[in-house]
């Protein structure tokens, strides 16, 4: 069968083989701004061609380069032409972001052009919800909800997270996929006045499981940013418990659960949280890496006399002597490195001040993991990861000060032993500089004249 090219199929054909060849020939040239701009504009040129110049012009730096071209306008044109290309459209609000971000953050000349525009593409019931989906996510990296004007446009976000129209009326509902998003952005604006309609949005029924996961996760973000200054009342708080461990419910929600509970604990609530005996049971009984993984990590973020001593004995229970490669154990011992390295940092802001005994039952455990004259015979993996975690020893605090020799002195033995270990040894020195306010970058033999100064071997 003879099958006749349409004239502007041929044409994208032709510019994407011309194209092509000049990738393939690593001949890329550069290409001024007013070409690039007529390119964009141009519906002749194939979309992946536009899109190739939309990212170029995304990625301008200069301010006045941007605006004597015109990006901003050029880009703008074409988001709000519904007639225009979708891929094309959705690249040039991506463009629009990082302009903002990265050309006009100063003054904010993107965000001011393109604030009450992409608005009202966000809020247009018949507009493509993949393009409703990039201003958001757009939204999310740039705006400030404290400003006037952004907070129009996150009051926006709110009203189409909890879509009361489209509860009412199928026919007006707000698709899943652009609620989601919008939870995300509001977890990740952190504003204490936003939580509530994260409450509501969770209390509504049959609510999807994608959103669902997706609310908690936010208000587990939200409290992170803002701390104490969220309000939890009593039933949203039984509400969470009862998600958290609800064994019927998809562990990635009960897994978001744990972690908003953990935050609501170290914030101090009032109210009822079993959060810690949970994660207990979960490492006793569950075999799902992303249940043990939360209950770690939520240990880690109580982080009090209750919980981390949890979370070191937990390292014995994932440890087995005749097989310390098991994938999923190691993957395990690692999370509660990285948590260790976690509590560390939190103390050395906590109020009214660090815990010493904490401090010690935490370092007891990373020394045990670094130290080369250890029965346990543990993975690079997991040593690479202590070694990580002993860097937030660093605060000059006494609580913090009585520990930092020590864990020097087990570096300085485990780097003479790791010769042949590259990635290792950048780990230790990097850790030994925070340590010992001293920096000899990768010259091994420097710390080593270092090191038979200040520990000696014994």
């Amino acid at each position: 069968m003879l099958v006749i090219l349409k004239p502007r199929v041929l044409a994208w054909g032709l510019l994407l083989i011309l194209g092509a060849g000049s990738v393939w020939a690593g001949q890329e040239k550069e290409i001024p701004l007013p070409e690039l701009a007529r390119k964009v504009r141009s519906r002749n040129m194939h979309p992946q061609e536009r899109e190739k110049a939309v990212n170029r012009l995304g990625g301008v730096t200069n301010a006045s380069d941007a605006r004597s071209n015109q990006i901003l306008d050029v880009l703008l044109d074409i988001v709000k032409d519904k007639d225009d290309d979708l891929m094309v459209r959705i690249a040039c609000i991506d463009a629009l972001g990082q302009l903002e971000a990265n050309t006009f953050a100063a003054d904010h000349e993107a965000k001011n052009k393109f604030l009450e525009p992409l608005t009202a593409v966000l809020v247009n019931l018949d507009e493509r919800v993949f393009v409703r989906q990039a201003v958001t996510k757009v939204f999310t990296k740039t705006l400030d909800p404290k400003g006037l004007k952004d907070a129009k446009a996150v009051d926006a976000m709110l009203v189409l997270l909890e879509d009361k129209d489209g509860r009412q009326n199928k026919a007006k509902a707000v698709p899943v996929i652009l609620r989601t998003e919008c939870a995300h952005a509001i977890g990740e604006f952190g504003d204490p006045k936003t939580f509530k309609t994260l409450v509501e949005v969770l209390r509504q029924p049959d609510l999807d499981p994608v959103l669902k996961e997706a609310t908690v996760g936010a208000m587990a973000t939200l409290l992170e940013k803002a701390g104490d200054a969220v309000e939890v009342d009593a039933p949203t708080c039984a509400k969470l418990q009862e998600i958290a461990s609800d064994k019927a419910t998809p562990e990635d929600i009960r897994a978001q659960g744990i972690i908003l509970l953990a935050h609501l604990k170290a914030n101090g609530s009032k109210h009822r949280n079993d959060v810690i005996d949970l994660c207990k049971q979960i490492l006793k009984v569950e075999d799902r890496l992303v249940l043990l993984e939360a209950a770690i990590e939520a240990l880690g973020i109580v982080g009090d006399q209750d919980s981390i001593p949890v979370l070191v004995d937990t390292y014995d229970v994932f440890f087995d002597p005749k097989n310390p490669g098991d994938k999923k154990q190691v993957d395990l011992r690692i999370a509660i490195m990285h948590t260790l390295g976690y509590a560390l940092s939190a103390q050395s802001a906590r109020k009214p001040g660090p815990d010493a005994a904490i401090i010690g039952r935490v370092v007891k455990l990373l020394l045990q993991v670094v130290d080369v004259q250890s029965d346990k015979k543990e993975v690079p993996e997991v040593i690479s990861a202590a070694v990580y975690a002993l860097r937030y020893l660093y605060p000059k605090k006494k609580e913090f000060v009585d520990f930092q020799k020590p864990a020097a002195e087990k570096l300085a033995n485990l780097m003479r032993k790791s010769h042949d270990k590259e990635d290792l040894i950048k780990g230790i020195t990097k850790t030994l500089t925070f340590l010992t306010e001293k920096d000899y970058g990768d010259n091994i033999e420097r710390w080593e004249r270092y090191f038979d100064t200040a520990f000696p071997q014994k």
